[in-house]
């Protein structure tokens, strides 16, 4: 479990995260939504490390990320996918950038994993391809592998989808949903319509703050209800849901379920 205690990171210009306190639980797909410069990538960051002069605790299972990221324990905590797979990439190969974790921590390839991976984003065949000239989705792909071969109980997913076609979107489906068997998963989109079925707990992010966090059950009940207003919902919650309700009201949640799983089941 990971928890954020007035968490903050402010950057030059003033924008950043503000007091952020927020429970991610073990074995999750916590999706966090929120409009553009809400401060989603830079909470990421933050919880992944690539962030570190950071206010506030971060706490996992009860002990600080700062102790257990030290370099006697060498623990990953979080691992993440970037929502620019680029700067990710500074080896000749594809085979190459998947080991590189286990290079630095001098630790055995789970050749297992790897294989599954590949073989789940189709990326065998590339495996001595440098990473720069692969096609932008494999690209992305390709991102997605390395962080998931990282040996962390949580993985951070900074827009999976951004730059996915239709083809490969169901991949990316389905190596969330492998992933979710294995460890916690936060996915940051704004396809909430397509992450909303996987997901069992949302976040909503305001102006570098949580506004919302509970399970999807909750959720889905306020939404219903009527708790969460226009202002929070409208700019980017479940846009092509909302059509499909105008003329297919919910009542309930179980309802709202079935609707989402047959506009999915119809893309």
């Amino acid at each position: 479990m990971i928890t954020c205690e007035n968490v903050s990171y402010r950057y030059p210009n003033g924008q950043g995260i503000h007091s952020v306190n927020l429970t991610i639980p073990d074995r999750c797909v916590y999706l966090l939504a929120g409009m553009n410069g809400s401060g989603k990538s830079t909470l990421l960051k933050v919880l992944a490390g690539g962030l570190k002069e950071y206010d506030g605790t971060i706490t996992m299972n009860g002990e600080d990320v700062r102790q257990l990221r030290t370099k006697q324990k060498r623990l990953f905590t979080i691992s993440l996918s970037p929502q620019q797979p680029e700067k990710q990439f500074s080896l000749p190969t594809v085979k190459d950038e998947l080991r590189f974790t286990a290079k630095v921590t001098k630790k055995p390839v789970d050749t297992e994993l790897e294989s599954h991976i590949l073989n789940l984003l189709q990326l065998r065949s590339y495996l001595d391809v440098s990473p720069f000239d692969l096609p932008p989705v494999k690209r992305k792909l390709l991102s997605l592998a390395i962080a998931a071969v990282i040996p962390a109980p949580f993985i951070a997913l900074d827009e999976p989808t951004a730059g996915i076609d239709r083809e490969h979107k169901p991949l990316v489906l389905q190596f969330i949903r492998f992933l979710f068997i294995h460890k916690g998963v936060i996915v940051v989109s704004h396809d909430i319509d397509t992450f909303l079925p996987l997901s069992t707990h949302i976040g909503i992010m305001s102006e570098g703050k949580i506004t919302v966090s509970t399970d999807k059950r909750t959720f889905l009940n306020k939404y219903l209800e009527g708790h969460y207003g226009a202002e929070l919902t409208r700019p980017f919650i479940i846009p092509r849901l909302a059509n499909l309700l105008v003329n297919q009201p919910a009542g309930s949640v179980d309802e709202l379920a079935a609707i989402i799983n047959k506009n999915n089941e119809n893309k």
